[in-house]
């Protein structure tokens, strides 16, 4: 039976996410996924995902080291004549359709691409040094504040012919809004003059959210098991000198989108109903350091006139607040309405940046150096 949606992607030592991953997908409408376990003797085999999902998923053993190239070859050789369309993505990768829902929406309106580049969200450790319980999409959700240059593909299956690159498979992706990439791996969102390029970020329609590290426990796995596409001594340093930067955007997509399916009766949604991993949940980990309950509970009108303590409104946010888009403190809700006129105005250092370059200076420096973005 051919799928008109697939996915293709190559796992060792991913037991623990692979189900919340699956049916992440199958509830955005993906109908096949080609799943190669690159599991060694003394791995986590995958094995039980035949009896279970074996109206979804089409398992694969390959061993061994540098195999994702590999796994990728063997879909063209045996399995690309079942499948309309493929993305070639990761189990740290959930692709989200902002605007359309799913992907046969998103599709139906860029189809005429051919081939698609899908630009990282890019999400970090959220506060978690241990890994949490939860669901993946619960856990984290702090993140980069744009779009990460890295893309992976989205493609009809016949014009994958060979090969070229695990991330622009076949070298023909372009973005949603034309944009060609020429081949290339990135897209380059700093013009000359370290300028942004905002016509260039597209996640406000779609995206893949990059759960890049999980937890800092398991980053540390990541580097000691090396990478499926070969590279052992993988150098971290970029992602780990930021921290701050890659955790300093709340980003609740993930949590309003699976609640919104434990309550569906669409049976694509079924892992969400019910599931004891998202009961009662509280965010805990979404409260910021600089957290201001006498800001919050005088800003919002169902709780100003309410006596609640620091550590209740701090609860408030945790189930409540977080999930209804509701800032935490003045400096959090004016970087919701930012103004870079004003920005610029401030800063005198920065007045030769155009709109969007003072937008992303702000987002990725000047609050870290404490630089204001409203008048007092």
């Amino acid at each position: 039976m051919t799928a008109d949606f697939a996915i293709v992607a190559i796992a060792k030592n991913e037991n623990s996410f692979v189900e919340e991953w699956i049916n992440y997908h199958r509830s955005v409408g993906f109908d096949r996924i080609y799943l190669y376990d690159n599991a060694g003797p003394e791995d986590e085999s995958l094995d039980f995902l035949n009896e279970q999902y074996r109206d979804l998923v089409t398992l694969t053993k390959l061993p061994g080291p540098g195999r994702q190239s590999a796994a990728y070859r063997h879909f063209c050789e045996h399995y690309k004549s079942e499948t309309r369309w493929v993305a070639f993505i990761d189990l740290d990768e959930f692709i989200v359709f902002h605007k359309h829902g799913n992907i046969a929406g998103f599709l139906s309106e860029f189809e005429g691409l051919g081939s698609i580049g899908l630009t990282w969200l890019m999400f970090g450790h959220s506060g978690h040094e241990r890994r949490p319980a939860g669901l993946v999409m619960d856990d984290y959700t702090w993140r980069y504040p744009f779009s990460f240059p890295q893309v992976k593909t989205l493609c009809r299956s016949s014009e994958v012919t060979e090969i070229l690159s695990v991330h622009n498979v076949n070298h023909k992706a372009r973005l949603i809004n034309g944009f060609d990439l020429e081949g290339a791996d990135k897209v380059s969102v700093l013009s000359e003059g370290n300028r942004f390029r905002a016509d260039l970020d597209m996640t406000a329609t779609v995206s893949i959210n990059h759960y890049f590290s999980r937890s800092l426990e398991d980053i540390e796995n990541k580097l000691k098991r090396g990478s499926a596409a070969g590279t052992v001594n993988r150098n971290f340093d970029w992602f780990l000198e930021k921290k701050h930067v890659f955790n300093s955007t709340l980003d609740m997509t993930g949590p309003r989108l699976i609640r919104e399916w434990a309550n569906s009766d669409n049976q694509r949604h079924g892992f969400y109903k019910n599931n004891p991993k998202i009961v009662n949940q509280t965010f805990k980990h979404v409260i910021a350091e600089d957290f201001d309950a006498e800001w919050y509970q005088k800003f919002y009108p169902d709780l100003h006139v309410q006596c609640l303590s620091a550590e209740e409104l701090k609860n408030h946010f945790s189930l409540v607040g977080a999930l209804d888009h509701r800032a935490w403190n003045q400096r959090a809700w004016s970087e919701r309405f930012f103004d870079p006129a004003r920005y610029r105005s401030i800063h005198g250092d920065l007045s030769g940046l155009d709109n969007c370059s003072a937008r992303y200076h702000y987002f990725v420096a000047g609050r870290f150096e404490g630089r204001e973005v409203f008048t007092r």
